[in-house]
């Protein structure tokens, strides 16, 4: 009951700008949590996941059962495993073609909404300011109006001073915690495109410096020249 009476109080100090910071807070708030669990449920173990996956290659016949595996595995290092599995080839250029045509697809699923949040961030002093601004000229109106200071109260005077350094301590700290959600994505998604990063160049040096494995696919892309020659 306190809690519900201070922040109504507040609300009161504030005036309609309150409201408009509150409501932009709660949706940061909110597009945080959502997409920080989402990229804590995409996070693997990359280094695991990669020597299965060249436990499968090993083994020529599971070289379908390998993207199969990164089909059925959540997140983008599966996905940049899976599209190199896919390309059919022995050369080094067309595999990192590959990784990069999956990575530009998987790096902007994990910037989603950040931008949002980024901008909330800065916006959120910027109307604490505008709040304190028109905090102030209504105050100094009602000074112009009556003429006299003592006789507007101190009451009067110290309450629209208020106002004004609510409105502005709001947006501050409202700003710095949306600013400080942001650096937590931005860290998150660091770490996911590093692993990205990592597991693709592990995975490309494998296939091209194996030479078994060169051997396998080259049958694989001249079978599938065959194939397509034929039809």
């Amino acid at each position: 009951m306190e809690s519900t009476s201070f922040i109504e109080k507040l609300l009161d100090e504030c005036g309609g700008v309150g409201y408009v910071i509150i409501g932009l807070f709660l949706l940061a708030s909110l597009l945080f949590f959502r997409r920080f669990i989402y990229l804590h449920r995409i996070k693997i173990d990359s280094d695991g996941f990669l020597l299965g996956i060249k436990n499968k290659l090993h083994d020529s016949r599971k070289t379908i059962e390998a993207i199969a595996i990164c089909e059925d595995t959540r997140g983008p290092v599966a996905s940049v495993v899976r599209a190199i599995l896919s390309r059919d080839s022995k050369d080094e250029v067309a595999l990192r073609r590959a990784a990069d045509e999956a990575a530009i697809v998987e790096v902007p699923r994990l910037q989603k909404g950040m931008r949002i949040i980024s901008g909330i961030s800065q916006l959120l002093p910027l109307l604490g300011l505008l709040g304190t601004v028109l905090s102030l000229r209504s105050f100094f109106g009602e000074i112009a109006s009556s003429n006299n200071v003592v006789a507007l109260g101190v009451e009067q005077v110290s309450g629209d001073i208020r106002t004004a350094l609510v409105t502005t301590a709001m947006g501050l700290a409202g700003g710095a915690i949306v600013h400080f959600y942001n650096l937590v994505l931005q860290e998150s998604c660091t770490n996911i495109v590093g692993e990205m990063e990592k597991t693709a160049v592990e995975l490309i040096n494998f296939l091209v410096e194996s030479p078994e494995l060169a051997d396998r696919m080259n049958k694989r892309v001249l079978a599938q020249d065959k194939e397509e020659v034929i039809k």
